[in-house]
C-alpha cells in the first residue's frame, strides 16, 4: 500500500510535469513555426539558438533543438539562487522540471509549417497554453525556470513580490 503522502507527492510531480510539457508543447508547435520568440530567459535560450545555428558551422538535426540544452545552461545558476530561499525538495522537483521541459523543447518536432496559419490566432492560442501550462506548473508547486525562480525567490525575500509581478 502507498503512502498517502507519496500519493500525493506522485500527483503533484504529475501536474507539475504536464505544465511544462504543456508549455514546451506549445512553444515547438505553435509558436515557433511562425519564427516568434518567447520572453524571458526562454527568449534568451531562442536567441542563443538562432545565434549558434546561423553564424557557427554546426549542422543540427531539423528533429532536435538547440533551445533545450541553452535553457538548461541558463537555469543552472538560477536553481542555486532558488536554493537560497527554499528547501531541497523545492530544487529536487525543479530541477526535474527543468531537465524535462529542456527535453521536450529539444525533441518535440518543430512543423516546418505552421498549424495555425494566422500570425496573430497562432500568437494568443499558443502564449494560453503555455501561460496555462506554467500556471498549472506554479500551483502545483513546481516551476519551469527562469524567471519563475527569480520570482519566487523574490516573492519569499520580498514579502511584496509575487512571481506574477516579477514575469511582468
Amino acid at each position: 500500500m502507498i503512502a498517502k503522502s507519496t500519493c500525493k507527492n506522485i500527483v503533484s510531480y504529475g501536474k507539475s510535469l504536464t505544465g511544462v510539457f504543456l508549455f514546451a508543447f506549445a512553444l515547438n508547435i505553435i509558436i515557433v513555426p511562425h519564427e516568434l520568440f518567447s520572453g524571458t530567459i526562454t527568449g534568451i535560450a531562442q536567441i542563443i539558438e538562432s545565434l549558434i545555428t546561423s553564424y557557427a558551422p554546426i549542422q543540427m538535426p531539423e528533429s532536435f533543438s538547440l533551445t533545450g540544452p541553452a535553457l538548461l545552461m541558463i537555469n543552472i545558476p538560477l536553481l542555486t539562487l532558488a536554493l537560497r530561499v527554499t528547501n531541497i525538495n523545492f530544487l529536487i522537483k525543479n530541477i526535474i522540471c527543468v531537465a524535462f521541459v529542456s527535453l521536450s523543447m529539444s525533441f518535440i518536432p518543430i512543423p516546418m509549417e505552421p498549424i495555425i496559419y494566422d500570425l496573430l490566432t497562432a500568437s494568443i492560442v499558443g502564449g494560453a497554453i503555455a501561460g496555462f501550462g506554467i500556471g498549472f506548473t506554479l500551483r502545483s508547486g513546481g516551476s519551469g525556470g527562469g524567471s519563475d525562480l527569480v520570482g519566487i525567490y523574490c516573492s519569499v525575500k520580498y514579502p511584496n513580490f509575487t512571481v506574477g509581478r516579477v514575469t511582468l
